[in-house]
């Protein structure tokens, strides 16, 4: 949204909270990717390892490169997610042992 019109969103904090990954790292920046558009993040990258999830709270600059306020890893983001999946597929499966689908009646049907 920033880069369609960067003067109007200049100086703007934002925070950004999914799917933010980082790339480089260099001594006083750093690149990070969301979207498929990469963005150069200006501040301390210290305890940073490349493909590491994070959240982000930064200044956005017109031209094109964020100044970091502050940062937060998101650890074990995938298996986090992937875990929660699992009750869900339990539940599907307790589900449709018990009921089935009528596509005549449109609606499920106690298979009892």
């Amino acid at each position: 949204m920033c880069d369609s019109d960067p003067e109007k969103f200049d100086n703007s904090f934002l925070e950004i909270g999914n799917e933010i990954t980082v790339k480089t790292i260099y001594q006083d920046s750093f690149f990070v990717h969301q979207n498929g558009n990469f963005y150069k993040v200006v501040g301390q990258s210290e305890n940073l390892i490349p493909n590491q999830f994070i959240s982000l709270k930064a200044i956005y600059h017109q031209d094109g490169w964020l100044e970091l306020v502050d940062y937060h890893v998101s650890e074990k983001r995938r298996v986090k997610i992937w875990v929660s999946v699992f009750p869900v597929l339990i539940v599907l499966v307790l589900f449709f042992k018990r009921y089935t689908f009528s596509f005549k009646n449109f609606y499920f049907a106690s298979k009892v």
